[in-house]
């Protein structure tokens, strides 16, 4: 039984599309072999902890900055942090 992990960001959820194997976090391709079998882990929920990130960022705009660049530690693409940080700039 092989374990899958991506290279490129560590994750271990993948899905399959057209012969390869999708990084569920950064979409990296890997093809699929006979031999790749997907191990369900378990696995934390980033975008509840993004969520309660962002709920936290309305509830104490004090510590908002903060909350917001722990955000894009875990999404560096998301928007609404990003946002964050340019009104607090």
């Amino acid at each position: 039984m092989k374990k899958i992990i991506c290279e490129n960001c560590g994750g271990n959820k993948f899905t399959e599309d057209k012969g390869y194997l999708v990084c569920s976090y950064c979409g990296t391709k890997y093809l699929k072999t006979s031999e790749d079998l997907v191990v369900s882990l378990p696995s934390i929920s980033i975008n509840e902890d993004i969520n309660k990130l962002l709920e936290k960022c309305k509830s104490d705009p004090k510590h908002a900055l903060r909350y917001a660049n722990l955000i894009l530690d875990i999404d560096s693409s998301n928007v609404q942090a990003k946002e964050i940080i340019k009104e607090k700039e």
